[in-house]
């Protein structure tokens, strides 16, 4: 079983790459050599045990041999001195050993699998965890940059909406001196209507002189007359009261036009000018008071505007707080994932160190075993030749019902 180890790819946080999956590559290579070493062992046992049915068949054909043959033997075994015995003896104890060794390798080949078996297992965990925390790390990354976005847009807006309160606040400025401005022209109309008050009071005063010089004038205009009437009555020619009694009412007819004339022109001329000085003083008076109101309609309007920019400053940073708070909760929580990973790496990097050397330690054994198992061939290879050896005919039936057991637990 091969598998890709999920360390190939590299380390997001500087860590080395790792060369599991060359050990992997190296078991599955072991892995399989000693799968093709043990079909060749099988198919040299199944080419053995035609060989030795064909000499199971010739041992039938030879028993009938072996009566004559025993005093051969033992004229053999005389001259050998060498007991047939020990030969078995031998053979037993190899046969033993290299059964024991192919049950050790066996076992020891079991063990290996099943170690890759965890070891793949373990490494697709641990695949699967950093495919997590990568794919973790990713959408974190890419919420905070979704914040810092969402961020700048809010402090735009915030930059906007102080700009637009600074706008709203100088023209709140610039009503206020308007303000003041018709406050002081108001003022000054004010007092101006107040001159022109006190100049008619005088214009009324100086009427009320006038008048009274009139009347001083009439008085002593009443006088002469009556003086001259007095002279008149005097005067004892006709004529003369005649005369001067026409002058009399000639000079007090013009007289009487002239001061009706006087008057008229006066009293004509005050109406014009308070009526003009009151039509502008009213009329400047509701410009005033329009551009007041208007001017409290603005002011009322931009202060509206002012609480409800001021409302929105407040919800804006509260907002931008909260985000702030967050982006450092996912920094925080970054950090403690990148360390929770990094000590996770080191513990999988150690624990792959371990197995590497295990690996290597199994390696070791494993050709070892592969030694043993060339040697055990080589003594396959011998005792086949020992059949085919006419030298050997004295120990064939053993051989072969030792053989014949070995085959039989093989399979």
């Amino acid at each position: 079983m091969t598998a890709q180890s999920p360390f190939s790819r590299g380390f997001p946080y500087g860590g080395k790459p790792d060369h599991s999956g060359i050990y992997s590559e190296t078991g599955a290579t072991i892995a399989f050599t000693i799968r093709d070493t043990r079909d060749r062992e099988k198919r040299e046992m199944a080419v053995l045990n035609d060989r030795l049915a064909n000499y199971i068949e010739k041992v039938r054909f030879l028993e009938a041999q072996n009566r004559k043959l025993a005093t051969d033997l033992s004229s053999l075994r005389s001259r050998w001195n060498v007991d047939s015995s020990s030969v078995r003896v031998i053979w037993e104890t190899e046969e033993t050993n290299t059964k024991r060794s192919i049950a050790e390798s066996l076992r020891r080949n079991k063990a290996l699998e099943d170690d890759i078996v965890r070891l793949n297992v373990e490494l697709t965990d641990i695949r699967r965890h950093y495919d997590e925390a990568y794919l973790g790390r990713k959408n974190s990354r890419a919420e905070a940059d979704g914040l810092l976005k969402r961020l700048s847009e809010i402090e735009s807006e915030i930059s906007l909406v102080k700009r637009k309160t600074g706008v709203v606040e100088e023209e709140i400025s610039r009503l206020r001196r308007e303000n003041q401005h018709l406050s002081s022209e108001l003022a000054s109309n004010k007092a101006g209507i107040d001159t022109e008050y006190a100049s008619k009071k005088t214009f009324e005063k100086r009427v009320s002189e006038l008048l009274r010089e009139c009347d001083d004038l009439e008085k002593g205009q009443a006088y002469e007359m009556s003086e001259l009437v007095v002279k008149a009555h005097r005067d004892t020619t006709e004529e003369n009261r005649d005369y001067f009694k026409r002058e009399l009412q000639a000079a007090i007819s013009d007289i009487r036009r002239e001061y009706d004339k006087i008057t008229a022109s006066a009293k004509r001329e005050m109406d014009s000018w308070f009526s003009k000085m009151t039509i502008e003083i009213q009329s400047q008076a509701k410009a005033a008071n329009l551009e007041q109101a208007q001017a409290r309609e603005e002011i009322k309007r931009h202060r509206e505007s002012v609480v409800e920019l001021r409302k929105k400053l407040t919800e804006f940073e509260t907002r931008n707080a909260l985000l702030s708070n967050q982006i450092k909760d996912i920094n925080f929580l970054i950090e403690d994932e990148q360390r929770v990973y990094v000590s996770n790496i080191k513990e999988r990097d150690d624990a792959i160190n371990q197995m590497r050397d295990d690996c290597k330690k199994l390696m070791l054994e494993l050709q070892l075993l592969l030694d043993t198992n060339t040697s055990a061939e080589e003594e396959i290879k011998m005792y086949a030749k020992m059949l085919d050896s006419e030298d050997s005919r004295g120990t064939l039936q053993n051989i072969v019902q030792h053989t014949t057991y070995y085959t039989q637990r093989s399979n």
